[in-house]
């Protein structure tokens, strides 16, 4: 089913920019946590090293490589800026969810016609139905209260359904509930049963 949907309306662009920036997060976070890994087995493989501290550093410095001090406060640096980077993502996160609900309300609102329409149609099958189920329980009765010894027809209607005489039948019960939750689907008749509107 084709929805309204504008990707042009202010709530869709904050959505998508939140998003974004959300991703944008998550991947700068994915990066610097590559850099840790690295950064970690560097460490690592500077304690693995054979000799004295003393003969590690100066083969360290031979090699252009940083010492394990400076690994460590690398390492350091690396696990801040993951923690930064986890709080903005945890602000983000609280950013999208509001947009999200922003978006949800106007997306909404835009299809409710589209909604009211097929509770409508809803409303008035099920109206039909339990009329029709109704229709057959009265002419079964009719034709016993007119001297019959035994209705030769085979009764077809739905009893799941219900008739629309039975207050606690599944007719009377939904049409209740769409009265509360979508009384636009609904026009009260005289009668106080309900009869669709037109759609």
């Amino acid at each position: 089913m084709e929805i309204t949907n504008d990707k042009k309306w202010p709530e869709a662009i904050v959505l998508r920019e939140q998003e974004a920036k959300l991703q944008g997060l998550g991947k700068d976070r994915s990066k610097e946590q590559a850099e840790l890994a690295r950064a970690t087995e560097r460490y690592l493989q500077s304690k693995r090293s054979k000799g004295t501290d003393l003969e590690t550093e100066a083969a360290a410095l031979l090699r252009g490589s940083p010492d394990s001090e400076d690994v460590a406060r690398s390492i350091a640096a690396i696990e801040h800026k993951i923690r930064v980077i986890d709080f903005a993502i945890e602000k983000q996160q609280a950013a999208v969810t509001k947009a999200r609900r922003d978006f949800t309300a106007v997306l909404c609102e835009a299809n409710k016609s589209k909604y009211v329409a097929i509770e409508r149609r809803i409303v008035a099958a099920v109206q039909e139905l339990a009329e029709a189920n109704q229709a057959e329980v009265d002419l079964f009765a009719a034709l016993v209260d007119a001297g019959v010894s035994a209705v030769p027809f085979r009764p077809m209607r739905l009893t799941g359904i219900g008739s629309v005489r039975d207050p606690n039948s599944r007719a009377s019960l939904h049409r209740r509930e769409v009265a509360e939750y979508c009384p636009e689907a609904v026009v009260l008749t005289r009668g106080g049963g309900s009869k669709s509107s037109a759609i």
